[in-house]
């Protein structure tokens, strides 16, 4: 049994129609075992992440990876029999949850709350560059200044981004870009294909990186990559 501390939301939770206080489960606990002694001595009162991947062939709180699925596709979590704590089994909007213990990844102690809470979503844009072959000096837009966009604009810029660009509309979550020190472009007020045309010198980025999950994004993205470019959805979206 965990004591919760952060728990995080993103839009995606907003459109679940199950529950809106769903996805994301659990970010950053506090663990207190109420198990086998030799856990409790291990485990009692540290600081852990949660892996919010569930198997559902099995037992609700069965813990990942399935064998049968590194074997058949090389790693565990792409899987016919995937979960999500917060979507098919219960999140962390509450003062306590039970989560099997081999989902847990202990965290230094030196490292403030706070920033672990952003390891789930830095990893998720590690994972992108690394899954799509992005390369040093590439230009970049990043639509979507929401935590997984922001995420993926330093993880470019961390990885040697010739340009990063970050579109989004949210004059808030704007700001919040420049004060990152990102180039930034609000596509309702400005015509996003004209700002490309002239930041690429009519090339068109070398990668387009959709944070956004909005329609108007999508709509947008054609508009900005250069020929045998790359389009990546990062986001998901409710519907087609």
């Amino acid at each position: 049994m965990c004591e919760v501390v952060i728990c995080d939301l993103d839009h995606k939770d907003i459109n679940e129609e199950m529950n809106v206080f769903s996805r994301e489960g659990l970010d950053l606990l506090w663990l207190h075992c109420k198990t086998q002694e030799e856990v409790i001595e291990r485990c009692l009162g540290a600081r852990v992440l949660l892996n919010q991947y569930v198997r559902m062939d099995r037992k609700i709180f069965e813990a990942l990876p399935s064998v049968k699925c590194v074997i058949r596709y090389g790693v565990g979590y792409v899987c016919n029999t995937l979960g999500l704590y917060g979507i098919d089994a219960d999140g962390g909007f509450a003062e306590y949850a039970f989560v099997p213990e081999e989902n847990l990844v202990r965290i230094p102690e030196e490292l403030p709350m706070k920033t672990g809470a952003l390891i789930e979503p830095i990893a998720v844009a590690v994972h992108t560059l690394r899954e799509t072959g992005f390369m040093p000096g590439d230009n970049t837009i990043v639509f979507g200044a929401g935590t997984i966009g922001l995420c993926t604009a330093l993880t470019l810029r961390l990885f040697g981004a010739g340009r990063v660009t970050v579109a989004e509309s949210d004059e808030a979550r704007l700001e919040l870009a420049k004060e990152l020190g990102f180039e930034t472009i609000n596509p309702v007020k400005y015509d996003i294909a004209q700002f490309t045309a002239r930041k690429t010198n009519k090339d068109g980025f070398d990668r387009v990186y959709d944070c956004a999950g909005a329609q108007s994004a999508a709509g947008a993205l054609l508009d900005v990559v250069k020929a045998r470019g790359q389009i990546v959805i990062v986001a998901s979206y409710k519907k087609p």
